[in-house]
């Protein structure tokens, strides 16, 4: 044998491992191999569709979970990818893409559920995330308590302006508050209510506490409402079908007027809310159905830098009584709650 030269078996040891490789190559670029070669393409990215992925952290020892967007759904969605042994991606879950996600104030949210489809086509859930974004760029920590006896709170992962819990999966409706600060204290409070209690009238039901440092109020509210949001006005809204609490902050002005909006002004005058003296302006504006009427009790009130109008707004309502013996101790009660914290 010369110098150098392979013997027979080791030549024909590297030309299969040679076609091997080839064969690999070609079948990765064909498509042949299980999974994507990206997270992005495992989630639909191409053919005109463009993901993008925020956040990834491990799941298990072969899948990771991320959150991602696309071009038609913006807001953030939920997913568990697998990385097989060809390092190449899978999803193994069904997925709901998410629109935008409801702001709360500081804080959007959502949830996914994280798991596997089954033959029968249903989802195996082995777990829940709950996610969102951070509106207020103070926050750096994020901790929600479930809305069951005996719950402890635990502290979201917060990076690259996101929050993100995972929950067993039985908790899939279940309610949580979140809360939400810096090394100075708390900036925001919410509870979100999957099921509100319908079955209590809202003037005898518990207060649920709301909080948002970044809008600079704090107040209470009953739990049958919904779960407070900011709305396309930039409005906090929280209520009901039947009644809601509005809102609205800006900037202070020298010469604060609170203009009627319709031509049946009920009542007028200065109240007091949030220990300072508002201005106040009840109208009434006539609905489709005869003698049937729409409530907005308005307050206007100026801090040492902002400006807020607080709105008490009510369905249709028969009879002025009724307004009077039932809505607006509820509106007053809730309004006796307020507070602006200074900024």
């Amino acid at each position: 044998m010369r110098r150098g030269s392979l013997p027979w078996w080791g030549a024909i040891r590297m030309m299969g491992v040679l076609v091997l490789i080839a064969l690999m190559a070609g079948c990765s670029a064909g498509g042949l191999l299980p999974g994507h070669a990206t997270m992005q393409q495992a989630l639909g990215d191409g053919n005109g569709q463009r993901v993008t992925v925020v956040y990834q952290e491990p799941f298990d020892e072969s899948r990771v979970m991320v959150l991602f967007r696309t071009m038609t759904h913006d807001g953030l969605t939920a997913a568990l990818l697998e990385r097989n042994t060809f390092g190449r991606w899978s999803r193994t879950g069904a997925m709901l893409q998410n629109k935008q996600l409801p702001n709360m104030g500081a804080l959007t949210y959502g949830r996914g559920t994280l798991g596997y489809v089954e033959e029968q086509g249903s989802v195996g859930i082995e777990a829940v995330a709950i996610f969102g974004e951070i509106l207020d760029p103070s926050i750096t920590w994020v901790e929600l308590t479930l809305h069951e006896e005996g719950a402890v709170p635990v502290r979201a992962t917060v990076r690259d302006g996101l929050w993100v819990v995972q929950v067993p999966p039985e908790k899939d409706t279940t309610g949580f508050t979140v809360r939400a600060g810096n090394p100075d204290g708390l900036r925001f409070l919410a509870a979100v209510h999957s099921n509100p209690p319908r079955d209590i009238p809202p003037l005898n039901a518990p207060l649920v506490e709301y909080l948002s440092g970044q809008m600079g109020i704090r107040l209470a509210y009953p739990e049958t409402a919904g779960t407070p949001q900011i709305d396309a006005a930039g409005r906090l809204v929280i209520g009901t079908k039947d009644w809601a609490i509005l809102v609205d902050r800006q900037p202070r002005t020298d010469n604060p007027i609170l203009e009627p909006a319709g031509e049946k002004v009920i009542d007028q005058g200065a109240v007091p809310l949030g220990g300072r003296e508002a201005t106040y302006l009840l109208e009434a504006f006539p609905e489709e159905v005869e003698g049937t009427f729409t409530y907005y009790a308005r307050y206007l009130v100026q801090t040492e830098s902002d400006q807020y109008e607080l709105v008490c707004a009510t369905a249709q309502v028969y009879r002025h009584e009724y307004w009077a013996d039932h809505l607006k101790p509820l509106c007053d009660k809730i309004l006796g709650t307020v507070e602006f914290i200074p900024q």
